[in-house]
């Protein structure tokens, strides 16, 4: 989208800053919001599969963000300030992003709000964080606040509304939708270290992804 002006031009007269967003007649579907995709495509309503419980939930944040964190263990202080070649951003940045999002969400249970501006305002949050450490250190926090809460979360905590910038939705879905981003990226993850040169250890495989929801393309 940056590279693409039409595109970003686009996106503007829609009134909106952030993608994914899918335009389906005058209907326009901000993020990947499963419940509104289904009610613009007319599809069969959700199943149960698709709404994970707590311990699913926790599962598979378990999963993905332990092996993020393991791949953040492996960067170099001296890389953090690398930048991707497809878009103007930092290693530090996009660790930091990463962490930030199901981050947000858990601070949304308690304001109720769950703001583009905030995850905006994470890049220049990720500046302090000088070294592979500290940004490891937080992200085992983060994955310590997600075992607090999904730990007692019951199934009606995971259906409170958040009013967030792709419209109100569960805590659940939040939490899901963050938890797809973290995977996603943890993919982009390993393909930046094929261009710095490290083996990323123990990877995850498509297999362990199984059941989490993410594109299909890397970029």
């Amino acid at each position: 989208m940056e590279h693409d002006p039409e595109a970003m031009a686009e996106l503007r007269a829609l009134g909106l800053r952030t993608l994914p967003v899918t335009v389906i007649g005058e209907t326009v579907v901000v993020g990947f919001n499963r419940s509104e995709l289904v009610r613009a495509l007319e599809l069969s309503p959700e199943s149960d599969r698709t709404r994970p419980g707590a311990d699913v939930l926790l599962e598979r944040y378990e999963r993905v963000l332990g092996a993020f964190l393991r791949a953040n263990r492996q960067i170099p202080d001296a890389s953090l300030d690398w930048k991707s070649p497809e878009r103007e951003r930092t290693l530090r940045g996009f660790v930091y992003h990463v962490y930030d999002r199901p981050d947000l969400v858990l601070r949304g249970t308690q304001s109720g709000a769950y703001r583009y501006e905030d995850i905006r305002a994470s890049f220049e949050t990720a500046e302090a964080f000088r070294t592979t450490d500290s940004l490891v250190r937080h992200g085992e926090a983060v994955l310590e606040r997600l075992r607090q809460y999904l730990g007692r979360a019951a199934d009606a905590d995971l259906e409170c509304p958040i009013d967030s910038y792709q419209g109100v939705l569960t805590v659940r879905e939040l939490l899901d939708l963050a938890l797809g981003h973290a995977a996603h990226h943890l993919k982009q993850l390993y393909h930046y270290f094929g261009l710095l040169g490290i083996t990323a250890d123990s990877p995850l495989t498509a297999d362990d992804l199984t059941g989490i929801d993410l594109p299909s393309q890397l970029f």
